[in-house]
């Protein structure tokens, strides 16, 4: 009966204890760090568009910055060649997503190592066209970079078009320094900018 009382004592003692001071939440991740920089992740489809509900739970929770896995990338973004071969659908969906829950959204990337569409390297009858990625225009650039950026502008920015390019209408007109590995560049593939006409007098 003794042993009995002073282990019921002993428990209000430690459950008193317990009252008076109560166990701290544990803080999220943007709660730790939220004076030193944001906490960011990286969101797939099903998520951005609701599906993902307990990732979304996670997310909400510990972030405040998010980049898109895939969403962004050249084969989802324009799958088919030409102007109407693109699919922005996605892609708002994730930028409403991080303007619905006040998060700093990141782009990525207009291009990638990977997830190419195939209509850059293949004909129309899927056949592969060698050099058609590295020797042509298709290998100097993302066809459709200026436009998805117009889009871009055109439903998120918050500057004008003069503002935005300005930048690089200074370089154009200007000229920069090219650094060793530009010069590489276009040391190696003159031949193959000289059949372009729009860079050939260069």
């Amino acid at each position: 009966m003794k042993n009995a009382l002073n282990f019921v004592a002993l428990t209000a003692l430690l459950a008193a204890g317990c009252a008076s001071h109560p166990t701290a939440r544990p803080a999220t991740l943007q709660a730790a760090f939220r004076h030193d920089f944001p906490i960011g992740v990286a969101i797939n489809q099903r998520q951005s568009s609701g599906q993902d509900t307990n990732g979304i739970q996670l997310i909400l929770t510990h972030y405040n910055a998010i980049s898109p896995e895939n969403i962004m990338k050249w084969a989802l973004i324009h799958p088919q060649p030409g102007p109407q071969g693109y699919d922005f659908a996605p892609a708002d969906d994730y930028v409403a997503f991080g303007e619905r829950h006040h998060m700093q959204i990141v782009g990525h990337t207009l291009a990638w190592h990977s997830q190419t569409p195939k209509w850059v390297f293949q004909d129309a009858n899927g056949n592969v066209v060698p050099g058609r990625s590295t020797g042509t225009w298709l290998g100097v650039g993302v066809p459709g970079t200026v436009m998805g950026l117009n889009e871009a502008l055109a439903k998120y920015g918050t500057m004008p078009l003069g503002k935005v390019i300005a930048p690089a209408i200074a370089l154009a007109e200007k000229g920069y320094v090219l650094a060793p590995g530009d010069v590489k560049i276009m040391d190696e593939r003159a031949r193959d900018f000289a059949r372009e006409p729009n860079v050939a007098p260069i």
